[in-house]
């Protein structure tokens, strides 16, 4: 007969939380997901920016110690983990620094074209892509990247950077019709993925920061990627997988990460999986950490609190067994669409977690 507002990783039927989903409301546990807690805006109460920031300096340091192993010294090495800097200024410093050696002594030719796929449009995907302005790239659409793939003289002084949206994801599966995104976030069935035929085979960085349901097509399955790695056309070094969705968007993303050991290598040829500590250049490397703002608590903090003070009170002074509807009034439209249990119950704004549970057990019994 409590209430909780945490991350709950829940909302999107996610299995490995569905037994944290049953406690809950076994034990009458108000549940209210800081995810969910928006308005006209968008989400008020958010550590998404400083998840996009150190999730990507993060990959760029895994960017150079995978290149070192691989036998290539790049200025990437200058770069620390997040945990390592005092504060984000501080990390921006050592990126700025890094921008400037990119500039004036270039990239080893072997590595370049130095190409990175950026997914999403919200705050994470926005803050990873204000750290990579500190280096010198340029912005391209996917139907450049085989002509700059393919160019006889490789640029080693510049970053190739392509942020993915949803149109460079899939095509409809009727020829004769264009992508519409509205059509997309409504029918999503009706899409095929595109993403491993025109990005994948020339990225050697990804960066996964866009939301993802399993009513939506993966990025980039495993089988996808061992497909291209047969073929010797997947040059992906390393990923940061931001969303940290285990077996999510990108399939081969098999499970988080910690601060401590932030890092681990997958093998597309076995399907195995290689701390940092024994890996040797095979295999890509991935960042996945579950909880990267905490890499930064001060700055992070900060913000977070900003946005969630406003709302304590209300919270606070609601009485969660009292009926739905004066619920609402008591605290307001934000929270009250946040709430994700309440008095044993799913709410009705996440009823349908039970409907995609039901296919995703389905689904696991049948293989």
């Amino acid at each position: 007969d409590r209430t909780y507002t945490f991350f709950s990783h829940t909302i999107k039927a996610q299995p490995h939380n569905m037994p944290l989903l049953d406690t809950m409301l076994q034990k009458n546990i108000r549940l209210l997901d800081y995810e969910r807690i928006v308005n006209r805006e968008g989400r008020m109460v958010k550590f998404g920016p400083y998840a996009g920031f150190g999730g990507m300096i993060d990959t760029l340091h895994s960017l150079g110690l995978a290149l070192l192993t691989r036998g290539y010294a790049t200025p990437f090495l200058h770069l620390s983990l997040s945990k390592e800097y005092s504060s984000l200024e501080v990390a921006r410093a050592d990126m700025r620094e890094v921008g400037e050696q990119i500039r004036k002594r270039g990239l080893p030719k072997e590595v370049c074209p130095l190409t990175i796929a950026v997914t999403g449009s919200g705050s994470v995907s926005n803050a990873a892509q204000q750290i990579l302005h500190h280096l010198p790239c340029k912005y391209v659409e996917a139907a450049d990247l085989p002509k700059i793939w393919n160019a006889e003289n490789k640029d080693t002084h510049s970053i190739y950077v392509v942020v993915v949206r949803a149109r460079d994801m899939v095509v409809h599966k009727d020829p004769t019709k264009h992508f519409d995104k509205n059509d997309y976030y409504k029918n999503p069935e009706n899409y095929l993925p595109v993403f491993h035929e025109t990005i994948a085979p020339y990225t050697r960085v990804l960066i996964n920061g866009m939301y993802w349901e399993p009513r939506f097509p993966r990025l980039l399955t495993t089988s996808q990627a061992k497909d291209l790695h047969s073929q010797g056309r997947l040059p992906l070094v390393c990923m940061g997988d931001i969303t940290c969705d285990i077996g999510g968007s990108v399939e081969f993303f098999v499970k988080a990460t910690t601060i401590q050991n932030p890092l681990y290598a997958y093998n597309l040829d076995t399907d195995t999986t290689t701390e940092m500590h024994e890996y040797n250049g095979d295999g890509i490397l991935i960042f996945g950490v579950d909880h990267i703002p905490a890499e930064f608590p001060k700055d992070a903090s900060t913000d977070f609190g900003r946005g969630l003070l406003p709302l304590v009170e209300r919270l606070a002074l609601s009485d969660g067994t009292a009926p739905l509807e004066e619920q609402k009034k008591g605290m307001g439209p934000e929270l009250f669409g946040a709430m994700v249990t309440n008095q044993g119950h799913l709410t009705p704004h996440f009823e349908y977690i039970a409907t995609e549970r039901a296919k995703n057990e389905a689904a696991e019994s049948e293989s």
